[in-house]
């Protein structure tokens, strides 16, 4: 009994006692994540990637997640949105044995960024058609309070190369210089 009332009378002691109350840390939690396209801040923006020869090897991006907070980042994540009637023509670098997997080919980032730190996610554009093309692409990520999403738009020209072939043969009337640059051009 007496070692019972002992106890008892610790608890109401360190009951009694005032300290301060428990404290939440959770300054800077809602700070954005630095989200880059080839070292161009993306989080928001459109970056513009000029004109792109459908012949050509596709263009190799790197996409930068840097956490600048004191928590870590979970759940992370790119996805590749289909733009209007469009599919995507934008994915991750695919390994050498074909697969198509976050963070792609060559990116070091997991599904978990720490505190200041950055990392890399690989992707390729390859587009298959003629047009003007608007990809979106959106970063997730969780911190500790919700889930955080970030959204950057890829905007580049895909075409086929032209070609002109100029000739000195003389041709008197417009209908055959005309018959001449169709014959050309095809």
């Amino acid at each position: 009994m007496k070692i019972l009332t002992l106890v008892w009378l610790l608890f109401i002691t360190a009951c009694l006692e005032k300290k301060p109350g428990t404290a939440i840390l959770t300054s800077g939690i809602y700070d954005q994540a630095l989200f880059s396209i080839n070292n161009q801040d993306a989080s928001g923006k459109t970056i513009e990637m000029g004109e792109h020869l459908l012949t050509n090897p596709p263009i190799i991006a790197n996409v930068r997640v840097y956490n600048g907070t004191d928590y870590p980042y979970t759940e992370l994540d790119l996805e590749f949105l289909p733009s209007g009637e469009y599919s995507s023509s934008t994915n991750y670098l695919p390994t050498e044995e074909g697969s198509i997997e976050f963070p792609g080919q060559g990116g070091n980032c997991t599904r978990t960024l720490r505190p200041k730190e950055s990392c890399i996610i690989v992707i390729e554009v390859n587009p298959r058609e003629e047009r003007i093309f608007n990809e979106q692409i959106k970063l997730s990520y969780k911190h500790y309070v919700e889930l955080e999403e970030h959204i950057a738009t890829i905007s580049f020209l895909a075409g086929m190369p032209a070609s002109l072939i100029f000739t000195k043969i003389k041709h008197n009337t417009f209908l055959e210089r005309l018959q001449v640059l169709i014959i050309t051009l095809l």
